[in-house]
Formats: structure tokens, sequence, C-alpha cells
């Protein structure tokens, strides 16, 4: 099973939580062939699991015709009668929850007449945009000027026609209540499989080993990588030359393909075991220059005792504190002397690793949505218990 991206495995956790609360939970998804290895592991969790198959190429021409709208591509994107006639065979067996993952699944959730409406936004998505635009360039910078403020009025308008949102981080939640949002939005955050906690085998690292971890198609990871193999790795090796930089991650473009081809950064794909690849690095960095949320790549470095040196931005989601649970810097210069000084001082590295730890053992579980699914069960519908 491959869950390479980290809206992949929140789903999974949602399907995965709601089942082991007492749920018998329906998954209705779309599945392109890149998407395909996630179908496994959801239909492990789900007491039926049902998929539209599309183009990626025909939707995005059937998205064309809502640029001369306020609808967001990416809404107009993931339009389709057949998830429409799918909704509607699950909303006939009256559900009692609805759970609409991402603001472009909205609409068909809203299609579910009867049922406690959720809407899992995640991230404030707008506001990740917004941030990303100084790094865009060409057409990429144009769709997103285009696409940035439809975006941001979609999400507060598509959340008030729900009976609750959740985001995964406080600093969402903000973003979108100051924006118009109900202000009784969630936050339920993002958490690590308990077994994760498990003792780290010890001895496993390989000296010089700087890891990053993600989906190499998503522009946020994609850009964190080229920052930092062009512009901080060279830093690093002009003091410690044996340092090695690994990506690790399916959808890597031609750009940082290049980037290989010259030695800077090592990208092996998808890793099947993942923990280990964690335990055998180094430091772990999250070189992010745009983001929202919370970064599972980093709770999860965290979880495996990994010390990790990440950009503020991305610390925004997880609160850790600097100096005793990370290590945060933004700049070529700091990023790499910062690297440095955890790959010369292993005894530093193992206690920032061990303040991490603790901080995911702590606070990122998935406990706080396994409360949720509960008191959503014991919730009366009708009249009687769900």
């Amino acid at each position: 099973m491959r869950l390479d991206r980290g809206d992949r495995i929140r789903a999974f956790h949602i399907a995965r939580v709601f089942a082991e609360a007492g749920y018998d939970v329906e998954v209705c998804a779309f599945e392109t062939g890149r998407s395909a290895p996630a179908r496994g592991v959801l239909e492990s969790v789900a007491s039926r699991f049902d998929v539209v198959t599309r183009s990626g190429a025909a939707a995005a021409m059937a998205a064309l015709p809502a640029l001369a709208s306020n609808t967001p591509l990416q809404v107009a994107y993931y339009r389709s009668r057949k998830m429409r006639r799918l909704i509607a065979g699950a909303a006939a067996r009256r559900p009692d929850v609805v759970i609409a993952h991402l603001f472009r699944m909205a609409p068909f959730a809203l299609e579910v007449k009867g049922a406690y409406r959720v809407l899992d936004l995640c991230d404030s998505v707008a506001g990740e945009m917004a941030r990303s635009l100084p790094h865009r360039r060409g057409l990429s910078r144009l769709v997103y000027e285009i696409e940035t403020p439809r975006v941001r009025r979609y999400e507060v308008e598509i959340a008030k026609r729900f009976d609750e949102v959740w985001t995964v981080a406080p600093r969402d939640r903000e973003e979108l209540v100051e924006r118009g949002a109900p202000p009784e939005v969630r936050v339920v955050p993002n958490g690590v499989d308990p077994t994760w906690f498990e003792t780290p085998r010890r001895g496993m690292k390989r000296d010089g080993l700087v890891l990053f971890v993600g989906h190499l198609g998503v522009p946020h990871n994609a850009d964190a990588v080229r920052f930092f193999a062009s512009e901080v790795v060279p830093l690093i090796r002009t003091e410690l030359p044996h340092a090695q930089f690994v990506a690790a991650g399916t959808g890597a473009g031609r750009s940082l393909r290049s980037l290989e081809r010259r030695g800077l950064v090592r990208l092996p794909g998808f890793v099947p075991d993942l923990r280990r690849t964690l335990e055998e690095a180094t430091v772990f960095v999250a070189p992010l220059r745009f983001a929202a949320g919370v970064q599972n790549k980093m709770l999860e470095a965290m979880a495996v005792g990994c010390p990790v040196v990440a950009t503020p931005i991305v610390n925004a989601g997880v609160g850790a504190q600097p100096g005793s649970e990370i290590v945060l810097a933004a700049e070529p210069a700091s990023l790499a002397a910062e690297t440095i000084a955890l790959l010369k001082d292993r005894d530093r590295a193992e206690r920032l690793g061990e303040g991490g730890r603790l901080l995911v053992e702590t606070r990122f579980t998935w406990n706080p949505m396994r409360s949720r699914a509960e008191q959503l069960r014991r919730r009366p519908v009708g009249g009687k218990s769900p």
C-alpha cells in the first residue's frame, strides 16, 4: 500500500478511526493511475469502497470554462456526473455522518440530506497559495493569481453550509475565522501511527545523511528540494564534503532530476520502509518556503527520534520549541550552519531528537479525531442513536 501524500494519509486515518469507533464506513473517491496504489489500504478499513476513475487531462479540459466564473478551478476540475450518481446511491442508504475530505469534495457532500455534514478542510489552502506566489513564475504564477482569491472566498462560503468544519492546525483555523468562516471551526490535528513510537533502532544512523521525505510532485515539496539542493547543499559540502542529501518520495520532475544528475540530491523514489529510512538519517530537513497545516513528514521524523531542521513556516503548524525540540532556520546560510552543527555533534542531535519524539508522542496522536468520532456516534439523530 502506498500512502505517499499527506492528504491520502489523513483520509485513511479518518476512515480507520471512524471504523474503530463502530461506524460502517463507506468511501467514495476519485481515482487516477497515480492514486490507484492507495486503494488497497482504504479498502482495508472501509465496509464499502467505490471509485470514479478519471483522466487528469479530460478533467482539466472540463475545468476550463470555470475561468469565466468565480468558481475555483479545483472545484470545477472535480465536477462529475458519475460521482454525483455514486453519492446519490450512498445517500439512499441514509448515512448518519458524511465527511467531505478537502473543499473540492464539498459540493457532493451537500447533496446528502438528513446526515450530519462535516467538512475536513485540513488546511487554509488560500493561505498556502498566497504564500507560494513569490516563488512561482510564468504560467504557474498567473494561474495561482487567478485561483487564490477564488479559493479565499469559496473556503469561507462553503464552510458556512456544513454542520462542522475541521482544520489540522490552529493557524489555519485562525486564518479561516478571520476571513468570515464560522467561529466553531474545530482543530482536529494529524497524528502518527502509535507503532512508530517503538524504541528506535540505535546504531542505524548513516554519517552525513541529510533526509527529506514527501511527494515530490506537490509544489511546496518540489520547491523545498530545489531550494535546499541548489542553495544549501553546496554550503554544507564546503565544510563536510561527504554529506549526502536524499529526497525520498514519488513524483520528481525534470528540474529535480537535473539536480540529481549534478550530484546535489539523490532521489530514490518511493521507499517501502519509511521508518527505516528515517532512522538511518543523521538529520531530517523540512526547508519549505510555503506551506499550511501540519507536515506529516516532520511528525514522522520526530516520532523516530530524528533531529529536525525546519523553516519557521513549517513549525507554525506544529509549535515545537526551538532549541530543545526543533532547530529553525530560513536562509541558505543559516540552514547550512544548523545542519552542519547537528551533523558534527551527535550528542546534541540525539537530545534534539528525543525532545521532538516526546512532543509528537504527547501532542500529535489520532486521539482527538477518535474522541470526536465517538461524540458524533452518541449524537441523537431523529430521536434514535446513529
